[in-house]
């Protein structure tokens, strides 16, 4: 990497990117996480693959999008993915990204937002948190 090209790493999120910062820590948070899991390995289930040019048909477009976070958040998607990559069964591993994670937590905020409006969580939450600046 160039001395002042700075990394965005909000790339690696949005893009579910698998690179590690540190090498290998994804497996030792998985290790971490897996006590009193069931292991997915005795499953003898077989993946269906979907071919890559049906698999571009159904999925919605997407747009790419930069936002700040806090670093605890951050760190907390990340234990996030690890936590469910240990519970979903080995076919599914490759489908559980960050930005998938970031994409349902949000359509979760948006659907109780719009049946409880007000009264939402994230509505609640922006109020308490404006009432202590």
């Amino acid at each position: 990497m160039e001395k002042n090209k700075k990394k965005d790493i909000f790339d690696d999120i949005l893009e579910g990117s698998e690179e590690d910062s540190i090498p290998g820590i994804e497996d030792l948070t998985e290790l971490l996480y897996r006590r009193g899991q069931p292991s997915t390995e005795a499953s003898t289930k077989k993946s269906v693959r979907v071919p890559k040019q049906k698999r571009k048909e159904i999925r919605p477009a997407k747009k790419k999008v930069t936002y700040y976070i806090p670093e605890n958040i951050f760190v907390e998607l990340g234990e996030a993915k690890a936590k469910i990559k240990v519970m979903v069964p080995k076919e599914l591993k490759s489908r559980v990204s960050m930005s998938r994670i970031v994409e349902l937590a949000l359509s979760s905020i948006f659907r109780e937002l719009g049946i409880k409006g007000q009264k939402s969580s994230l509505v609640k939450d922006i109020l308490r948190e404006s009432q202590k600046k």
